[in-house]
């Protein structure tokens, strides 16, 4: 009997601490890999990561711009190399250029005479041409559809 009691004595604390050390080691690790699953299943998160990545990739892969000494120079590069390589398209902005001169072009419109008249019609009581008038009408109906495309 003695040997059992002997085996039962409980050990120093110090014994014990190298493990439970070891385990606080582990259950930090579980605890930080279940906030990374968790981070990774959110959507928002995902697609920022994805985004930086990409951003990333092609910071990686875009050339230079060379410099060019003129615009011969420039337009012959260009006919000649894919802007791709050289531009982030995906961050690209539609812009209106409206202080460029406009280059007038002639087109042939087909309207009903009934149409023809009424615009010549306005046109004659706001005394200017009625090619003029057309030319107002749509610039104004263009400009309202391109502000619900924005």
């Amino acid at each position: 009997m003695v040997a059992f009691t002997a085996a039962l004595k409980p050990a120093p604390a110090d014994a014990y601490r190298p493990a439970r050390e070891q385990l606080d080691s582990i259950i930090t690790h579980l605890r930080s890999v279940q906030r990374m699953r968790h981070r990774d299943s959110d959507s928002r998160y995902i697609g920022q990561r994805h985004e930086q990545e990409r951003e990333e990739d092609i910071s990686r892969i875009m050339k230079k711009t060379p410099k060019f000494k003129n615009e011969d120079e420039e337009r012959d590069f260009w006919s000649k190399e894919d802007s791709t390589n050289y531009i982030d398209w995906t961050k690209a902005k539609r812009e209106i250029l409206s202080n460029l001169k406009p280059s007038v072009k002639t087109i042939s419109l087909r309207l009903p005479e009934t149409m023809l008249e009424g615009l010549k019609l306005i046109a004659n009581k706001r005394d200017i041409p009625y090619q003029s008038l057309i030319k107002v009408i749509l610039a104004e109906r263009i400009e309202e559809e391109l502000k619900l495309l924005r």
